[in-house]
């Protein structure tokens, strides 16, 4: 039994999902397979119930999942001790950043962050807000910007930034798209949106069941990147924010309407999960970030 395997079994453990940790570990199912394997031979009792949903504890998962969760904790105040006889930050910090803003954020918050902690290391994970969320949860990440992550009791919230969202189209579509459009005119268009699960789409689809209006949702793809360029060509429309737009570019190919009735916001959240010890590090860098004007960035 080692910590790598114990880290691996309380992703499972909190995901339910062989599959699902072994993207959220970035590594393969069959080798996560085989270190829970390892770990149930070297343990001699089965840490898991397969059923067709995925996962569930045996009751010796359930004690394995407590102590090993106190052990991973005990580790990291024995790294936090040790960071802070040393009297300054080192060490590493692991940033999880929303695809969505990454490229305009990444530069200055490296910079920020070499300026005040030379001695330290900066780690940035890209990934949706969704994927971030759950890194959070099992310690990938110590720190992360969420955009409309679910109430969780595992994390502690802090608003730092909001966006309201526009109907974006392209000059050469044939619809017509006015300067303001209500949130009920919304089904007279063909709409471009993320697959679920994604943060933005859910604020949007929350609006539509409360002003109960039946989007039409003609296309879905990841990206904003991908989600603009099918709008440009002329495939559909979007909901999205300025900012995603790159809104300072003259020759924009975009038209847009503000929403109104209700107007649609995305907002930004800095979170830390509850549940993990910070370093000396990770607790300066959440206050840089804090102090840190995004809208000036995105």
């Amino acid at each position: 039994m080692n910590l790598m395997q114990i880290e691996y079994f309380i992703e499972v453990a909190k995901i339910g999902s062989f599959s699902r940790a072994a993207i959220t570990l970035g590594i393969s199912q069959p080798m996560l397979s085989r270190h829970i394997r390892s770990l149930e031979v070297s343990l001699r009792y089965t840490l898991f119930h397969r059923n067709g949903r995925g996962v569930e504890l045996t009751p010796a998962g359930t004690i394995l999942l407590d102590k090993g969760m106190e052990l991973l904790g005990s580790v990291k105040n024995i790294e936090m001790a040790l960071e802070e006889i040393r009297g300054a930050p080192e060490g590493r910090v692991t940033i999880g950043l929303p695809t969505r803003i990454s490229q305009a954020v990444t530069t200055h918050l490296v910079k920020d962050f070499q300026k005040h902690f030379p001695r330290a290391t900066i780690s940035i994970a890209e990934g949706s807000s969704n994927l971030l969320h759950e890194w959070l949860l099992v310690g990938k990440v110590e720190i992360a910007l969420l955009f409309d992550p679910p109430y969780s009791s595992d994390l502690e919230l802090e608003p730092i930034m909001s966006e309201e969202l526009y109907l974006v189209g392209s000059k050469k579509a044939n619809i017509k798209q006015a300067k303001r459009v209500s949130f009920s005119e919304l089904n007279k268009f063909p709409i471009i949106m993320p697959r679920i699960p994604n943060a933005t789409r859910t604020v949007i689809m929350a609006a539509a069941a409360k002003a109960g209006v039946s989007l039409n949702i003609s296309i879905e793809v990841d990206t904003i990147h991908n989600i603009l360029e099918l709008i440009g060509s002329s495939m559909g429309f979007g909901i999205v924010p300025l900012s995603a737009t790159l809104k300072e570019h003259k020759n924009t190919p975009y038209i847009f309407s503000k929403i109104h009735s209700p107007a649609v916001k995305s907002h930004l959240y800095l979170a830390t999960s509850r549940h993990h010890k910070h370093t000396v590090l990770a607790s300066q860098m959440r206050r840089m970030l804090s102090s840190i004007n995004l809208n000036k960035l995105v």
